[in-house]
């Protein structure tokens, strides 16, 4: 496998350009998900099937989103917070995304325990130079950005396509348009996926959000 590497920014891979494009699409994604815990419909996240932990009483923090992908088994979960995102699979360790910086940080850990309520109460975690490790990364950044085109498909057949659109227009710190933002994670799941097969990804990297 032929592996072109960028060490300016990130670690190989991850561009100044990718980071930029995915931080807005994810710090969006979180608006939308803070907004759909109190939607006019009751707590969307509950209803596709996330389990919600508080931090504890008195205490202040972020409430954890645990959704298990395999039900009834601990091989892989994806758990919300406002502050951002981690996504664990067996045998491939987990991955946080902070909410205002899209550049994952690999932990040999895919399960963690809940509540937790803080960034510092997560494990140790860092941006993978190893290439093995990178393309386990882009592959599960290629399958949390596929997650996020399902969920936002189901959003949009209970919720009627105009929700998510309003929730834009009340974010003070929207950038771009819900067209373009579905259409950036269906351009970031490509060029995720084109990493994770190791292929030349610079023309992609450089397509995002270009259109």
């Amino acid at each position: 496998m032929c592996l072109q590497f960028s060490r300016k920014v990130g670690g190989p891979f991850f561009s100044a350009k990718l980071i930029k494009k995915g931080s807005r699409l994810l710090h969006t994604q979180c608006w939308f998900w803070g907004q759909d815990i109190r939607s006019p419909a009751g707590n969307l996240l509950v209803q596709y099937g996330f389990e919600r932990f508080r931090p504890p009483e008195g205490v202040e923090g972020s409430s954890a989103y645990l959704l298990a992908l395999v039900p009834a088994r601990e091989t892989s979960c994806l758990i919300l917070w406002g502050f951002g995102l981690f996504y664990g699979t067996e045998g491939a360790g987990g991955i946080f995304l902070d909410r205002f910086r899209f550049l994952p940080r690999w932990t040999p850990q895919h399960l963690l325990k809940l509540p937790l309520w803080r960034k510092d109460q997560l494990p140790d975690a860092s941006v993978p130079e190893e290439a093995s490790r990178l393309v386990v990364a882009a592959r599960m950044c290629a399958r949390l950005c596929a997650w996020i085109e399902a969920y936002e498909r189901w959003v949009n057949g209970l919720m009627g396509t105009s929700y998510h659109a309003r929730c834009l227009k009340s974010f003070p710190q929207a950038t771009h348009s819900l067209t373009e933002h579905l259409q950036g994670w269906r351009d970031l799941h490509e060029a995720m996926s084109a990493m994770a097969v190791g292929s030349n990804t610079y023309p992609l990297l450089n397509q995002i959000h270009s259109r």
